[in-house]
């Protein structure tokens, strides 16, 4: 992310190509490299970061959770798909239709497709301690909209 005093010094400049002005920024790739505009996350310490936040042992593990979430969320579009069907909802349908169903339909059926397909791939206690912080979380927001009104 931009640093405020290099921004300054490191501005666009217009610059004429064959008849045409273009924008080229002086020097970035070498202050890039240093790292002293832009500040990058390696991916390795997001997937450590990743296993300390989720106390996970193992990398095998950790491959098998994201691949239970990204599994779960193809599902899950699936489920949308053959309730949109069965109900009868068109592509022409209206959106303010549209839009509460697809929120009710996605995430109960998201909930319960992360718990069966964790369970089968042997990661039960996580997915459930998951899905506890999950809907407690939504819990407590919704007591705080009516501790508010």
């Amino acid at each position: 992310f931009f640093d405020s005093e290099k921004s300054k010094q490191y501005a666009p400049q217009t610059v004429n190509y064959s008849g045409n002005p273009c924008f080229l920024w002086v020097n970035i790739s070498e202050k890039y490299k240093q790292g002293a505009i832009f500040k990058r996350q390696n991916s390795f310490t997001m997937l450590q970061r990743f296993k300390e936040k989720w106390d996970i042992k193992s990398n095998f593990q950790l491959f098998v959770i994201l691949f239970v979430f990204s599994v779960t969320g193809s599902a899950a579009l699936v489920v949308r798909k053959m309730v949109f069907h069965m109900v009868g909802i068109q592509p022409d349908t209206s959106l303010l239709i549209k839009v509460p169903l697809y929120i009710l339909v996605l995430v109960p059926s998201y909930q319960f497709l992360l718990l069966v397909i964790g369970s089968l791939l042997g990661q039960y206690r996580f997915f459930l301690a998951y899905e506890k912080k999950t809907v407690g979380r939504l819990i407590r927001r919704n007591k705080k909209l009516h501790e508010e009104n």
